[in-house]
């Protein structure tokens, strides 16, 4: 029997490593090819359970791709996207796929996913808890502590520690935030994300944890790295 792996189509080189990354700590191979490869082969097509299309592909082309997939390679099709109109998302429903991802994305979580379509067994690596400072969190349970005492926080605000903590350092617009938490990719509520960024930052603090949120004026947040802790005007909102 061929190795079951997954075909990744896009130009979309840093959101490809990281789920890599995650699929490989699952045993599970893939491959990325640009839009304008032989992928259609016999030999490229073999043992392929499931094809991805990045974010890079878009419109028209998208649907097409979509289509040459569905006709050529009969395992579901995932799409990944900023966002996406109804009508559209209703055309790339009606021609076969059966998912669509919004960004910003968990790679872990979706190669989770990908694993239980394949058959395989999520390791417990996939599975680990994220560390900051005395800070923990667990993806799996659902819960946070600070030097082993939990901290209570609403699903909002786990959502968005979460994500933050599992892309230390990255810059998280304010959109991207909102598309993540409120699966909205058209309204952006810049004060209603700020409120829940305060509420997380005084919970955490209040638990004798460290100040970990760091607004980027006019941008976005990220997570505050120890480099920043002296610098009182990484907390300014």
């Amino acid at each position: 029997m061929d190795a079951q792996r997954i075909l990744f189509l896009g130009e979309d080189g840093q959101l490809w490593s990281d789920l890599l990354e995650q699929l490989n700590l699952m045993g599970i191979e893939a491959e990325r090819h640009d839009t304008e490869g032989d992928f259609w082969g016999r030999e490229s097509r073999s043992g392929v359970f499931a094809v991805l299309l990045g974010p890079s592909i878009q419109g028209k082309k998208r649907l097409d791709l979509c289509r040459r997939s569905r006709s050529t390679i009969p395992c579901p099709i995932v799409v990944i996207s900023e966002s996406i109109e109804e009508a559209e998302e209703l055309r790339l429903v009606s021609i076969g796929v059966c998912d669509i991802v919004y960004l910003p994305l968990r790679p872990r979580v979706l190669a989770a996913k990908l694993a239980n379509w394949a058959g395989h067994t999520i390791t417990a690596d996939s599975e680990r808890k994220l560390l900051f400072a005395n800070l923990e969190l667990s993806l799996v349970e659902h819960w946070v502590t600070v030097d082993g005492a939990p901290v209570n926080l609403t699903r909002t605000e786990f959502d968005l520690l979460a994500l933050l903590m599992d892309n230390p350092r990255r810059v998280y617009t304010h959109e991207e935030l909102s598309r993540w938490i409120w699966h909205d990719p058209w309204t952006v509520d810049h004060h209603r994300l700020e409120a829940h960024v305060c509420r997380l930052r005084k919970k955490i603090t209040k638990a004798g944890g460290p100040a970990i949120v760091a607004s980027i004026r006019g941008v976005g947040y990220r997570l505050l790295v120890s480099a920043d802790m002296s610098s009182r005007g990484a907390l300014a909102g």
